[in-house]
């Protein structure tokens, strides 16, 4: 038999054109720029969310208005703060030019004098005794100051920025104040508490740096205690921390200019975070500073070390600044010190 060849079939023109057609496409794919694939190179990421709470902020009363009353109390401390120079804020939008917040206090009660044998003319009549005038309080309004901070750190010097952030409601309040340099880290300070008929009025303190530490003012127990099981110290009335007290000392004088004229003095129970005592400040005389954020009229206070140990502490309040510390310095015994000065104020 002999086989003869016959045209192609229909059917093997269709089958070499499709491969011809699958040949191309497969091509193209390998052609396209970078991989086509789902595989995850590497770990996978975890989702981080975050949630933003939008708190509505309370009205604060104007100095027109009559003082919001408070409850009366009857005691006052002051003494400044083993502040650090000062703040990563919580995004409170706090505005500078909030008015103060008035309280004051109800008058000291009179204290019964013994009777005791008198002579002369005025015996059968001695003058009727004062009451003592219960001190009054403009806390200031929310705000946030920025500083240009310099020191010296076992005789190396060093700059650094700070942030001093400043909020209240009329009721509670939270001061942070934190320093940092790009070699040094950052050190932050935290108080938190009411506002009473005291002032400021702190519950907890916190000193945070390479590790965290913190002061409870534990006050119906009237003691304040320690994170690091230092004992307890009896709680005086007006007690403040070392970020607070720079605050209650503005909101003291600001209630009062007139009273806090030079050399007279402000005796505050005031808290680190291993124990607590009474700091006493001399008033000085105002001085004109020279600051990174411009020129200001403010009034010194210092507190003068007693012991060999203890610090002193230099504080300049800014009566245009509502008695905000504009320059805060702080000299160890050993001759390290810091020294804060405005820059400016965040208004948004």
């Amino acid at each position: 038999m002999v086989l003869r060849s016959t045209p192609h079939s229909p059917w093997r023109a269709l089958i070499g054109l499709a491969l011809i057609v699958l040949s191309i496409h497969l091509w193209l794919l390998q052609a396209r720029p970078g991989p086509l694939s789902l595989a995850f190179h590497g770990a996978p990421q975890a989702l981080v969310t975050r949630v933003i709470e939008i708190r509505p902020r309370a009205a604060l009363q104007s100095p027109l208005d009559a003082p919001q009353r408070v409850e009366p109390e009857v005691s006052v401390a002051a003494a400044p703060a083993d502040a650090m120079p000062p703040t990563d804020l919580r995004n409170r939008n706090p505005r500078s030019d909030d008015p103060p917040l008035l309280v004051q206090q109800a008058a000291a009660p009179t204290t019964p004098v013994q009777a005791t044998e008198a002579h002369g003319p005025d015996a059968a009549n001695p003058p009727p005794q004062e009451a003592r005038a219960a001190p009054a309080f403009a806390i200031p309004g929310s705000v946030r100051l920025r500083y240009v901070v310099t020191g010296e750190s076992r005789r190396q010097p060093y700059r650094a920025t700070g942030l001093l952030s400043w909020s209240h409601d009329g009721t509670t309040y939270e001061a942070r104040m934190e320093v940092g340099a790009l070699l040094l880290g950052a050190r932050r300070q935290v108080s938190t508490g009411r506002i009473t008929a005291e002032g400021v009025t702190p519950s907890r303190f916190a000193d945070e740096a390479r590790n965290s530490l913190a002061t409870h003012f534990r006050h119906e127990a009237g003691v304040i205690s320690f994170s690091n099981n230092a004992p307890d110290v009896p709680l005086v009335r007006g007690a403040q921390d070392r970020l607070s007290v720079l605050l209650q000392l503005g909101s003291l004088i600001a209630g009062s200019p007139a009273s806090y004229t030079q050399g007279s003095t402000i005796s505050i129970q005031t808290a680190g975070t291993r124990d607590a005592d009474a700091w006493v400040f001399v008033v000085g005389e105002p001085q004109i500073l020279q600051l990174p954020g411009g020129e200001l009229a403010a009034l010194k206070l210092e507190r003068t070390p007693r012991r060999d140990f203890d610090q002193k502490v230099e504080v300049w309040l800014a009566p245009t600044m509502d008695y905000l510390p504009v320059r805060v310095r702080l000299t160890q015994p050993g001759g390290d010190y810091v020294d804060q000065q405005w820059e400016a104020t965040d208004r948004s």
